[in-house]
């Protein structure tokens, strides 16, 4: 907590599983936790948020754990409605799920398999509050846009816009996990932001958009 930019809370650095000599942010706890940084997607633009992350238990009723963008000064460990992108895990469901606002509920969207590194890109359209999720990783070996499974919708609308647009910028990285019942571990690594639709891989690419944490 206060290094490097991040507000945090029972979340730990340590040695990735896959490849020691990198450090990851791991988020495992007997109650809430989470943390939260600055960046900023200013009303009207689009920006494309890349993250990785891996679930450390094969069990989905032992994690819950959700990233995005946040338009509000997150307080504490902040709460699931400060989210408007949100993406993640939910206990005792195995896909990976996406929030939308319309729905009012997060949507089952892709697989999602146990000690596996996926790669998240958000592209996120901040003039009319709508995302677009692309993911790699598991059996998705190339870059592949994820849809809602019931209905194969492939633009979610911000949490908190599912009645009407609002015109706010996106301030805050934000992530939540854990719980007592569903303590994890889940892994976080490599969160770049880049201006506009940019679906190059940060992590391997040259030219790289701008990295806003560093673990």
């Amino acid at each position: 907590d206060g290094q490097r930019g991040w507000s945090a809370s029972l979340t730990q650095v340590a040695a990735d599983p896959a490849d020691a000599a990198n450090q990851v942010a791991v988020f495992e706890a007997a109650t809430d936790g989470g943390a939260n940084r600055a960046l900023l997607v200013p009303q009207g633009a689009t920006a494309t948020l890349f993250y990785r992350f891996r679930s450390e238990v094969e069990d989905p009723n032992l994690r819950d754990w959700w990233a995005g963008l946040s338009d509000v000064q997150v307080s504490g460990i902040g709460a699931f409605g400060d989210f408007e992108a949100q993406i993640g895990l939910t206990g005792a469901i195995e896909p990976l799920r996406v929030r939308d606002g319309v729905i009012a509920n997060n949507v089952d969207a892709d697989e999602h398999l146990p000690l596996t590194w996926y790669k998240i890109w958000a592209v996120v359209n901040n003039a009319i509050d709508r995302y677009e999720v692309y993911v790699q990783g598991g059996s998705r070996t190339q870059q592949t846009q994820i849809d809602i499974d019931s209905n194969g919708q492939t633009a979610f609308v911000f949490r908190n816009s599912g009645a009407a647009t609002a015109a706010n910028d996106l301030i805050r990285f934000l992530v939540k996990a854990g719980s007592g019942a569903r303590p994890g571990p889940v892994l976080l690594d490599d969160i770049y932001l880049a201006t506009g639709k940019n679906l190059t891989d940060p992590t391997s690419s040259t030219g790289t958009p701008l990295r806003i944490a560093e673990i």
